[in-house]
């Protein structure tokens, strides 16, 4: 319970979305990072 509220504190949505990846959708990894990657590449 504690952890959960520090991810929910620290990430907020993005707490939930990887609690979700880490827990359902291991195997999507890759698929997660380069989901992230173009993220970055939007932001920069």
């Amino acid at each position: 319970m504690n952890l959960r509220k520090v991810f929910f504190t620290e990430w907020g949505v993005f707490g939930l979305y990887e609690g979700f990846c880490k827990i359902l959708i291991l195997p999507a990894l890759p698929y997660r990072a380069v989901f992230f990657n173009t993220l970055l590449e939007e932001k920069y």
